[in-house]
């Protein structure tokens, strides 16, 4: 009887917490199912927009050639990018799942506000810079790591990706965060209806031949933008705790934003001097250094969140020696 309920225990954990891992590809298996259909659609009912649109890159390509073209341009370059952001934060959250869970269990509710806080605090250091960035230096990065005669269509993608980025991002560690407070369905939820919102969208906006395929990253931004409100507003209301949102999230978005303004403006001066590959090498070098300064004149991270993070503990001895932690 003991295995029988230890099993029923573990398959009714295990379940919700396998389904809410799927929720950093929910839109690619969306995607893959509509994008091309409805593109196809699209091209079948007017040709000449996208003949209009994307003729130069088209080349000798029969319309019915253009969905797959179009679904190979934003899943081979921007997305590939994009994905990288809310597979990093993913790492994160699985690292706060432990110390929330214990914290839970113990009902000790100044660890739990403490822990709750931290890592929303931490991801959003990593998420937000990322975002912006990519938003900030969409065409150049792409032009420094694909050689592709499409860039001007995957940078358009890319712009509307890096401001996903930040949502996708956030919302695994919430995910897990959930999970760790004994709310594995929550997360499985909010997926499936930011799916269906992603489903309606794209079948709407992809099939619009003036829109097509940039309304499949307008799609993911939505349904991303969605899970991650819902898992905080049920994060706040399951856990009872209310993370003070200007050091968990408003001073590292300043910094980030700082961040992105140093990237966009130091590679529009550089790559008018230098090589343009060089030139946003060197803008992400000044951006790093601009958002470092910028969280240390905002206070925004504590010397918990910097162990959070690998080699956590050479930092806060660095950051110690030059006084801006204790």
């Amino acid at each position: 009887d003991d295995g029988r309920t230890i099993l029923k225990s573990l398959v009714l954990i295990g379940i919700p917490v396998v389904l809410g891992s799927l929720v950093t590809n929910i839109a690619s298996l969306i995607d893959v199912t509509m994008v091309q259909r409805q593109l196809g659609s699209a091209v079948e009912r007017s040709p000449e927009v996208f003949r209009q649109l994307y003729g130069e890159y088209l080349g000798t390509r029969t319309d019915a050639e253009i969905p797959n073209y179009l679904y190979g341009v934003y899943k081979g370059y921007a997305f590939t990018l994009y994905n990288l952001v809310p597979t990093i934060t993913s790492v994160i959250g699985v690292s706060a799942l432990p110390v929330l869970a214990m914290a839970w269990t113990k009902n000790n509710k100044g660890e739990i506000k403490q822990n709750i806080e931290s890592m929303i605090r931490v991801t959003s250091l990593v998420a937000m810079p990322c975002g912006i960035g990519l938003m900030a230096l969409s065409y150049p990065i792409l032009d420094l790591l694909f050689k592709t005669d499409s860039i001007d269509i995957s940078s358009k993608i890319l712009f509307i990706l890096g401001a996903t980025a930040i949502f996708a991002g956030i919302m695994s560690p919430l995910n897990n965060m959930l999970q760790a407070i004994g709310r594995q369905w929550v997360p499985v939820r909010n997926i499936l209806v930011g799916a269906l919102l992603k489903i309606i969208i794209n079948f709407v906006l992809v099939g619009i031949p003036e829109v097509n395929i940039i309304g499949a990253p307008i799609g993911t931004l939505c349904c991303y933008i969605y899970i991650a409100t819902a898992n905080m507003i049920c994060l706040v209301r399951y856990s009872k705790v209310k993370p003070k949102i200007v050091s968990s999230l408003l001073r590292p978005f300043a910094a980030a934003l700082l961040c992105g303004v140093a990237a966009y403006f130091s590679n529009m001066l550089l790559a008018g001097i230098i090589s343009p590959k060089i030139a946003v090498i060197l803008a992400i070098i000044v951006a790093v250094i601009v958002y470092v300064i910028a969280l240390i004149l905002f206070k925004a991270f504590t010397k918990e969140d910097l162990m959070a993070f690998p080699k956590g503990d050479k930092i806060v001895k660095l950051f110690q020696k030059i006084g801006v932690v204790k």
